[in-house]
């Protein structure tokens, strides 16, 4: 694992954070590592064979998609959470990344604290 996740884990354990997304979930480490400390985490992928590596907890919430379309679902819904913590590990290029971010943040879906 890396050193940034123990640090990202200290952090979490400081506040109760709510509302955890993860973009990417691949073989499950950083979503297994990290969701546990949010009472709601939303994990991202459209590759839905990632999901036997999830460790389901109550606070499990899955889309199988792109990035773009979870977006895309946040604008249409009346009730899309404000996310506490995003961790982008989705399309591995710097302008999936960024793109992302900005649609992410744009649309105020993230805890700006």
């Amino acid at each position: 694992m890396h050193a940034f996740m123990e640090h990202l884990v200290t952090y979490l354990e400081l506040p109760s954070p709510t509302v955890y997304l993860e973009f990417g979930i691949g073989s499950g480490d950083a979503f297994n590592r990290l969701a546990p400390h949010f009472h709601r985490a939303v994990a991202v992928d459209k590759e839905a064979s990632c999901l036997e590596y999830v460790k389901h907890q109550g606070n499990l919430e899955w889309f199988h998609g792109t990035t773009d379309e979870f977006i895309e679902h946040l604008q249409k819904s009346r009730t899309a959470p404000i996310f506490s913590m995003v961790y982008i590990d989705a399309w591995h290029s710097f302008e999936q990344v960024m793109q992302d971010f900005l649609q992410l943040f744009k649309s105020s879906f993230v805890s700006s604290y």
